[in-house]
């Protein structure tokens, strides 16, 4: 793996302030301690990246949750392991959101769209012939800078930059699973604000703080993730940028999120019923509330807690018990956890990452068949993938196999059943 060349200065700092409205009042209702920031050494090699803090605050002003750490960008974005096309349910999200576009959007040819963080552009191939698509990624191992296959073109940078300017105005301007690493916010849609044409949109997908919740989702708790809204704080980071949201709408992509729609101020009448419909059903929620995060808390304790007492029992019944998916968010799951001699090996269908190894629990990255050949239980790290994985796994749970799903709720699953 490349050095990040960074050897001197901190990894982190703590901020005194809220990152959308500068607000000091910050409740802290989570303390997980020191996570290794994720990367996959090759195995046999020691971590090239420090640890940092992962605790979540609560804004008492604005309302906003988010990291009391902000870690060095280098640290999580010039290499990134994760490509879009490898799981076919990724893959047909993010053609779900190219034709959602397309719907409040009248494309003509020439047109331009910008995805920003644009990954290895799956998104931006499933737009139609005649739409020029720019994709922007500070990650340098996705592929070469410049003209793509397909037609797009790839800017190896962080957003904004000149070249993104050289191509605006832009018809339609996406940022999908990126929002949240913004440590201002405001001052990016600001930038997007810039670039997106008078009538054009600005699409945002992300995880949604209300799913988090009620999913006890705390694998989504990373470095990178900086943030975590809710409709109404998203709209406080728009309204202050001079966009308005005018639709809203959730989905089940990444264990739950939230897809908004944006245009320029004054050009949205009045929104539709869906961002009246979600801002309800948050108020309902209590976002406001201290004890609202504190059952958040406490639930997820109680699942590090279950989870730790299903790998004894395994343990103790010698059974062999899998890692299944070498993603960013099994990293938090695995060091929340107790692993030390109770998992063999994480399985992974990336043929970039066997060979590697997952920071902070030390399992060895192996290819799926070894899975297949030789685990009785695997837990399963992207339990959101739950559906497609289990068609993908069909033969071995047939044989007897069993995953463990560890959110929202540890659970067994086989093929014929859900067995609580």
């Amino acid at each position: 793996m490349a050095s990040t060349g960074i050897t001197t200065k901190p990894a982190y700092k703590e901020i005194t302030a809220c990152r959308v409205c500068g607000g000091t009042h910050l409740f802290e209702f989570w303390n997980g301690g020191d996570f290794h920031i994720v990367e996959f050494p090759v195995l046999y090699t020691k971590p090239k990246k420090p640890v940092a803090p992962l605790c979540l605050v609560f804004c008492e002003s604005c309302l906003l949750v988010q990291l009391k750490h902000t870690t060095d960008p280098a640290y999580l974005f010039e290499e990134f392991h994760y490509r879009s096309r490898t799981n076919e349910s990724m893959r047909e999200a993010l053609y779900e959101v190219s034709q959602s576009v397309q719907e409040q959007v009248d494309f003509k040819e020439g047109d331009k769209v910008l995805d920003i963080g644009c990954n290895d552009g799956t998104l931006l191939l499933s737009y139609p012939i005649g739409v020029k698509g720019i994709g922007i990624d500070p990650a340098k191992n996705l592929q070469a800078i410049g003209e793509q296959p397909g037609g797009w073109y790839f800017i190896n940078d962080y957003f904004p930059s000149k070249e993104v300017e050289r191509y605006a105005p832009y018809k339609a301007i996406t940022a999908l699973a990126m929002f949240y690493d913004l440590d201002d916010p405001v001052a990016f849609c600001k930038e997007v604000k810039k670039y997106l044409g008078m009538h054009g949109v600005f699409v945002v997908q992300m995880n949604y703080l209300p799913l988090m919740l009620k999913n006890c989702a705390i694998d989504n708790c990373v470095h990178e993730h900086l943030t975590y809204f809710s409709l109404r704080t998203l709209q406080e980071v728009f309204h202050r940028a001079g966009l308005t949201i005018y639709k809203a709408e959730t989905n089940n992509v990444n264990a739950g999120s939230i897809r908004v729609y944006a245009r320029h101020q004054g050009l949205v009448k009045s929104p539709e019923h869906s961002v009246g419909t979600l801002l309800r059903e948050e108020d309902k929620m209590g976002l406001q509330s201290h004890g609202t995060y504190v059952d958040f808390a406490n639930r997820v304790e109680y699942v590090r807690d279950r989870l730790n007492t299903c790998l004894d029992m395994f343990k103790t019944a010698n059974k062999r018990v899998f890692a299944y998916g070498a993603s960013t968010r099994g990293t938090t799951l695995l060091q929340l956890l107790d692993t030390r001699g109770k998992l063999v090996a994480c399985a992974e269908r990336d043929v970039n990452k066997i060979g590697h190894y997952m920071v902070g629990s030390d399992l060895p990255i192996v290819n799926e068949d070894v899975f297949r050949r030789e685990a009785d239980y695997g837990l399963l790290l992207p339990y959101h993938f739950l559906t497609g994985i289990l068609q993908r796994e069909k033969s071995w749970l047939q044989k007897g196999g069993q995953f463990i799903v560890p959110l929202p709720r540890p659970r067994l699953v086989s093929v014929l059943e859900d067995v609580t």
